[in-house]
This record gives structure tokens, C-alpha cells and sequence, in this order.
């Protein structure tokens, strides 16, 4: 589809717009004197003659979810584009009719699209970027941007899951992305093109969430059976566990620290108006502030067997945590959903007891069952050669003592990828390189000449290091624990509770306090993650924080500037195993005792050995035992 400027300021209804005008009511809905909510989501994954994505049309379904279940949207205001359906011209049509024709002053407006993007270049200069549709034309962000401002209402917010600087493929190390290649873009034809004129004449949009900053790469995460957008998953994730209304600037910087864990070159981006009203985004109006991580989507006829669909929990309980957990209903513990099967998002459960549950409850994670030996996910890149694989499937089958998985890079997201660079003298000295998923070099343990079973031998402590960090994200808790505590950070004269992230300036002091709130005693553990140094521990004190006793650490003085984070982990176990570990290491915490310190805390943790459940290779997590909390900091 091509349409010419007039075409186009006559579809969208722009004539008075472009004149100079504003479009005062022209599309209002005068009937409903209440505010409405709509929403227009895209999402593409099937392309016609270019390589496909596998996690847009979740992405949709993950904003569907959230809108109409935790921000009260009505599904009938909800239009849903994918694959096929989400050509140029309908995206456009729809973004008039559903959009444009029905906001009213003050009704709240989101648009999200998932799928390719790509930069535009005219004249030899890039000057605007694009969405590319499923028919391989080029949605101009200054057409999407013209249309957004064409709303009756301010509260507008587009949220892009997309990227447009572009590689010549479509992975970045491990992770599939989000910017169409370089090598597939001669396809694409540009619609609306007589519109880039007028970019400069209009503003943008309230609220804009991007996936990723300029010249970086939005990805997607694939587990078994699961595939999404990292930002949009991160996001949605996120908002179902907020307790309340926070300002978006922190909701950025909590999906920043989640998208760190796997692709730390991703950071996601606010644009906003300056004025008050940028506030005013879709997730400011929460229908129902409780934290939830499940809904139900189905049950049979005497309502025991349930459907349910994990929509809260974090990427590594999702993917690890599943057969015989356990949630309960939102506001009644009493009522149980224990999983019996799980496939991705969703799960099958029985209900317990004779309570009664209905389609469209919310339900909180109650106990989190982990295997004892998840393994270590390690992808080898394509780049490799047949006889490379084969040496470094046998070398790390034979020489790593821990459970692993070898996976083909982009097939799913791993912990870790192997890949080989040569050097920019020589192409023939090559070394190999162990880096996060986004490709991102971790350590280079190789020289010119070591075989590549040499090469796996010597990365066995990061391989152990790596899957103590899996195992330490299974036991964050921090927006589902029931554990009646509470913490805070002191900075200065300043009491802050459950800070998202802090500034403090070089040399001054902060401490953090521990409020037990219950009627038990509870213990407390300190935990810092040190790049060089590995998982630290320490016990905060000896005896255990009373009932409705403060525990108040000594200050600490801020030293180096750097981002900085700790965690405090609480329980009403005794840190058994974890203290006699550490009394038989006291001399050396570097990292190659990371594994070990960590299945500690999980031996402290699991209540299967405290009843008669008999899961012995399995953690049980019960939340109400335990409950974690988080510090970052940053020192100026």
C-alpha cells in the first residue's frame, strides 16, 4: 500500500491538523461521559519472505492479559493485530477507527506493537525509523507519531518493543533481535512516505516505553515452549507484582535490573512530555493493587481440575519452578491451586480442599518447588565448526561436574555462549570466548594453539559461578513473600522503605533496617553479588530479631562510585547449613564456592525435609517462611 499525502490527511481525518488547527472534538463519543480505556496491540511474528520472530503474538496476549484483568480494560476495547491481520493499512485503519474515532478527552490510550523494526533513510541521511508489517511495508515512526497526536486525549501512551539499528543477522550472540537484517531490508517499501515532511511540525506522544536506546537491540527470550519479548515481559511481569502506583521512572529502572540478567546492553527508554500529565500513563490506574502471578482461565464442571496461566512470576521461575507448586487466592490463603502439569505460561492444578475458585481469580504464588539439578543451559555458536561442537559436547559432558545442557545458539536462551574470535592481525590465531547470552565477552581463557577441551577444563568455576547466579534468581521473592517483615534503608536522616534504587553521595552513610512484624523469631543473612569475588555471605546477628524487634545494621560509608547491590535474605529457619559451610570456608569466599554457599541457603530454605512429602530431589519454597529484599545503590 502507498498512499499520498492528501490520501492519507483525508484517512485520518488530519486536514484541519495539518493546517494549523487542532482537531477539538471532532471524533468525540459524546454518549459515555466516563472515561474509557483503549487499547490497539500488534504483534508480528510470521513475515512474508523474511526471517520470523518467534515471540510478538505473545507479547500481545502478555498486554491483553494485563489490561483487562490487572487495569480494569474492557475486552471489547481491546482490538488485537497479529501476524497476518497486521498489515500497513490495517494497522492505520485501526489506529483511526478504534483509536482516533472513539477517544474522548481524558480517556487513557495505549497503542504496542511487537515485531521488526528498521531505520529509514532518505536522501543518503537517516531521518526516521519504522515498524515493519507482516506485508513488508514500513509503518514511518513520524506517520505513528502524526496519528498518536491526532487523540482527543493526552493520556497516551506507546509502548515499542522493537529496535532499529540492524545487523546483518538476526541473532546477537545467543538472542534472537528485534531489528530487521540488513540483508532482508531491499523487500521492504515504505508507506506513507510523502508524510516524513511533517515529522518536524508535531511533537511526540505523552508517554513513550521503548524496548532499547539508540543503536541497541531489543531481543527475545525463548524457554521451553515459550517464547516473548524480553522488555515486554519484563514489564508485564512487573506491573502485575506492584503493590501500588509507582512513578514510571522507577518501573523503567526495576525492568532495567530484570533485563541486566540476560542482555545488560539492552536498556530500555522513557520519552516523555515535560508537563504533569506525562504521569498519566495506562498502568497509573490500578484496578486491583494486589500482588498476583496467576489468573484462572479455565476449570471442568465440578471445578477441581484448573487452567491456569502464570502471568507475574519472574523469567527464571517460570521456567524452573512448576510441578507440585503451589498458589492461593489472592486475599485467602485458604484456597489452593496445587500444579500438576506445566507447559510455559500455562499450567494445570487441583483444587484443594472444598473451596471454590472462578474463571478470572487472581492467585499468588504460595511454595515454590525447584529441582535439586536444574542444569546449566551453555550455547555453542553457530561460527563453530562440526569437529569444535563435537570437542566441546565431549569435553563438558566428561570434565564439568555439574548438570548441563548444550543448546544451538537462538533455539533457546541460555546461560552462557561459547563463541570463537580471530584476531584483528591475523586471522589465523583464534581464541575462544565465553560470554552472557546478548554475546557479551564474560572472560577469554584461551591462547593461540589451546585446544578447545583445554579451553572447557579451565572455564569449570565460571560454569559453577553461572549456575549459582540460576540458582540464586529461584530464591528472590521479593514482590510475593508473605513473611511479615519489613525493610528499609536509612540514608543519612532519611528513612526509605523498600527502595526501588537510591543515589547516595561518596562518603556519606547508609544503613538498612530489618522490622519483624510476626509473631515468631526470624534470622537474617546479608548477600552481595561481587563480579571478582563470587556470591558473599554473611549472618547479620547471632540471635535472632524478635517478634516486633528492629534489627538496624552498623552504618556503612559509601566509597567508590559504582552501582552497588545487596540483598537480605529473612527466615524463621535457622541458617544451619549455610553457617557450618561458611565456618569451614571462613579463609576463602572467591567465587568457586558460589554453587556451594547457595544450595546451602536452599538446604536452610526447603521444608520438604521439615514434612512428610517425600520430595527429596526436589526444593520446596514455602513464602510465607521466607522472604527476600533488594538494595541498589549508587554512589556518586
Amino acid at each position: 500500500m502507498s498512499l499520498s499525502r492528501r490520501d492519507f490527511v483525508q484517512q485520518v481525518g488530519l486536514a484541519s491538523l495539518v493546517l494549523g488547527g487542532g482537531l477539538g472534538k471532532t471524533f468525540s463519543v459524546l454518549s459515555d461521559p466516563t472515561a474509557n480505556k483503549l487499547a490497539l496491540l500488534v504483534g508480528i511474528d510470521q513475515y512474508t519472505g523474511i526471517s520470523h520472530l518467534r515471540g510478538a503474538v505473545t507479547d500481545v496476549e502478555l498486554q491483553n492479559d494485563l489490561l483487562i484483568n490487572r487495569f480494569g480494560f474492557k475486552p471489547a476495547n481491546i482490538l488485537k493485530l497479529t501476524d497476518q491481520k497486521a498489515t500497513g493499512e490495517s494497522i492505520i485503519n485501526a489506529f483511526v477507527e478504534h483509536l482516533i474515532k472513539q477517544a474522548k478527552a481524558d480517556d487513557v490510550v495505549l497503542f504496542h506493537y511487537s515485531g521488526y523494526g528498521c531505520e529509514i533513510a532518505a536522501q543518503g541521511e537517516k531521518i526516521n525509523r519504522g515498524y515493519v508489517t507482516c506485508d513488508l511495508s514500513i509503518l514511518p515512526e513520524s506517520t505513528l507519531f502524526l496519528l498518536a497526536r491526532s487523540l482527543n486525549t493526552n493520556r497516551v501512551t506507546l509502548v515499542l518493543d522493537t529496535s532499529y539499528y540492524s545487523l546483518n543477522t538476526n541473532l546477537e550472540g545467543d538472542l534472537r533481535i528485534r531489528s530487521c537484517p540488513k540483508a532482508q531490508q531491499s523487500d521492504l517499501k515504505l508507506l506513507g512516505s510523502d508524510l516524513l515532511e511533517l515529522a518536524p511540525k508535531y511533537s511526540a506522544p505523552r508517554i513513550i516505553l521503548r524496548a532499547a536506546q539508540d543503536k541497541q537491540l531489543a531481543s527475545e527470550v525463548s524457554l521451553h515452549n515459550f517464547n516473548a519479548g524480553l522488555f515486554t515481559y519484563a514489564l508485564s511481569s512487573y506491573l502485575w507484582q506492584l503493590p501500588a502506583n509507582v512513578p514510571i521512572s522507577s518501573t523503567i529502572s526495576k525492568v532495567t535490573q530484570t533485563l541486566k540478567t540476560i542482555a545488560p546492553k539492552q536498556q530500555p527508554q522513557v520519552i516523555a512530555s515535560k508537563d504533569k500529565s506525562s504521569l498519566l500513563s495506562y498502568f497509573s490506574e490500578l484496578q486491583d493493587s494486589s500482588v498476583a502471578e496467576a489468573i484462572v482461565t479455565g476449570l471442568d464442571p465440578d471445578g477441581k481440575n484448573i487452567d491456569l496461566k502464570l502471568v507475574g512470576l519472574t523469567l527464571p521461575v517460570l521456567a524452573y519452578s512448576g510441578v507440585n507448586s503451589s498458589y492461593s487466592l489472592v486475599n485467602d490463603d485458604s484456597v489452593v491451586v496445587k500444579v500438576k502439569s506445566k507447559e510455559g505460561q500455562l499450567a494445570k492444578g487441583l483444587l484443594i480442599g472444598q473451596s471454590k475458585t472462578a474463571k478470572g481469580d487472581l492467585f499468588r504464588e504460595s511454595v515454590r518447588v525447584i529441582e535439586r539439578d536444574i542444569p546449566l543451559l551453555i550455547a555453542l555458536d553457530g561460527a563453530l565448526d562440526r569437529i569444535e561442537k563435537v570437542d566441546a559436547t565431549s569435553a563438558i559432558s566428561s570434565n564439568v561436574p555439574i548438570k548441563t545442557v548444550i543448546v544451538p545458539a537462538g533455539e533457546i536462551t541460555a546461560d552462557c555462549l561459547i563463541f570463537k574470535q580471530t584476531s584483528s592481525n591475523d586471522s589465523n590465531v583464534i581464541s575462544y570466548v565465553l560470554s552472557n547470552p546478548s554475546g557479551q565477552p564474560k572472560t577469554i581463557v584461551s591462547q593461540p594453539g589451546d585446544a578447545l577441551k583445554l579451553v572447557i577444563t579451565r572455564l569449570i568455576p565460571e560454569f559453577k559461578h553461572l549456575l549459582a547466579l540460576k540458582f540464586w534468581r529461584l530464591i528472590l521473592n521479593k514482590r510475593s513473600y508473605r513473611l511479615p517483615v519489613r525493610f528499609g534503608f536509612d540514608k543519612g536522616n532519611d528513612k526509605i522503605q523498600n527502595p526501588e534504587s537510591l543515589i547516595v553521595a561518596s562518603g556519606s552513610f547508609w544503613r538498612y533496617t530489618i522490622e519483624n512484624l510476626g509473631s515468631q523469631p526470624i534470622k537474617a543473612l546479608l548477600v552481595r553479588l561481587d563480579s571478582r569475588e563470587g556470591i558473599l555471605v554473611k549472618l547479620l546477628t547471632k540471635e535472632a530479631i524478635n517478634p516486633q524487634q528492629i534489627y538496624q545494621s552498623t552504618p556503612h560509608t559509601s566509597s567508590a562510585p559504582g552501582r552497588n547491590e545487596i540483598f537480605l535474605i529473612c527466615a524463621q529457619s535457622e541458617f544451619t547449613a549455610t553457617q557450618k559451610f561458611l565456618a569451614q570456608n571462613s579463609t576463602s569466599n572467591k567465587s568457586i564456592h558460589s554453587l556451594e554457599i547457595i544450595q546451602s541457603i536452599l538446604e536452610d530454605l526447603d521444608q520438604a525435609k521439615k514434612t512428610d512429602s517425600g520430595i527429596s530431589e526436589r526444593y520446596v519454597l514455602d513464602l510465607k517462611t521466607w522472604a527476600t529484599e533488594s538494595f541498589v545503590y549508587q554512589v556518586n
